[in-house]
């Protein structure tokens, strides 16, 4: 397995995001960190052709991080930041959600790779979960699903977020049906070259289930859920997820794992488990 130095790096400085004495501070190293992640060229790479500044809001003392890391792994400056703020524990916890997390430059990498077995960029079809503008996404579904296209799949799921999620700008169920008849127009004059699957996100509560009733879910060709709420709560709420899908209600699952405070490899191999019992 290949070290992913951005991950590492934007780590380190998510650290210092953590514990810096001022808000203005700790945007700073936050933003820095995210547009670390969101670099598609390693970074022990990138320095070989470029400046470090280029990277957007990459400053002199964010500079200094990186260089420390690139040189020996890991970086004297935050290690002393972190040490002075006595913050260690909150930073320990904090490193421990980012496991087995790739970033941008990792992922491509990984999908690069020429390993047996592995999935690679040919190998995707399509995208199961996009927002449009119907609910919280940027672009509208011709827009999508044109960009879909010129990357060579043959199908892309428009997966807006239900009415349950107000504050994503959620649609009404009459909503969904102006949309699903947007998306029959477009697969009609894509005579069968490309197909965009009306698909919904649904939500899952914090006690359990879906908040749509069957006979709406039945309208969508296919249906994901996610919990939105309470994701800070520390118990493991594996087994109420998994209940969603035994309940026929859903077809895909999403978040399983993004429940702060429980074990990442824990929540992983559960759902393994779940899957490898199942006889569809």
């Amino acid at each position: 397995m290949f070290r992913d130095v951005n991950m590492e790096v934007a780590g380190a400085l998510n650290d210092v995001a953590l514990v810096h004495a001022s808000k203005h501070g700790r945007f700073a190293y936050k933003r820095a960190a995210r547009a670390v992640l969101t670099l598609e060229e390693p970074l022990e790479e990138f320095v070989e052709r470029h400046e470090l500044r280029e990277i957007p809001y990459i400053g002199p003392a964010t500079e200094r991080v990186i260089l420390e890391h690139l040189e020996t792994g890991k970086s004297p400056t935050v290690e002393k930041t972190v040490q002075a703020s006595g913050k260690r524990a909150e930073v320990k916890a904090a490193r421990a959600y980012r496991k087995n997390f790739l970033s941008r430059s990792g992922v491509l990498r990984a999908l690069a790779a020429r390993a047996p077995g592995a999935v690679t960029l040919a190998d995707y079809r399509g995208d199961l979960q996009t927002h449009s503008t119907w609910s919280d996404g940027g672009e509208s579904i011709a827009r999508l699903a044109a960009a879909a296209r010129e990357r060579g799949y043959a199908y892309l799921g428009v997966s807006d977020h239900a009415y349950g999620l107000r504050i994503a700008n959620g649609m009404s169920m009459s909503d969904a049906r102006l949309r699903a008849r947007e998306i029959d127009a477009w697969n009609r004059r894509a005579d069968g070259a490309f197909h965009v699957i009306s698909a919904v996100e649904a939500n899952i509560p914090a006690d359990g289930g879906v908040d749509m009733t069957p006979d709406e879910l039945a309208e969508f060709e296919l249906v994901l859920a996610a919990p939105h709420s309470k994701l800070r709560r520390s118990e493991d709420q594996t087994d109420d997820d998994l209940d969603v899908i035994d309940g026929k209600q859903e077809q895909l699952e999403g978040r399983l794992q993004q429940r702060y405070g429980y074990a990442k490899d824990q929540a992983t191999k559960e759902v393994n488990e779940w899957y490898g019992q199942q006889k569809w």
